[in-house]
């Protein structure tokens, strides 16, 4: 069960109020910028470089 860990907001969120043991936060966090970039390596090499250099990668502008 992930527990809606969806990014590092919701897990300090959930520590802040005492729902989330304080030793899992770190690991938490860690697990969670390297999914995140992996995700972000795999878009990339689906959508080609130019998404990213002219596109933005679809980043609000």
């Amino acid at each position: 069960m992930s527990g809606a860990h969806i990014n590092p907001a919701v897990t300090i969120a959930l520590w802040s109020i005492g729902k989330f043991p304080t030793k899992d936060v770190g690991p938490y966090i860690v697990a969670q910028l390297i999914r995140v970039t992996l995700a972000s390596l795999s878009f990339l090499a689906c959508a080609c470089l130019n998404a990213a250099l002219i596109g933005g990668l679809g980043a609000t502008a």
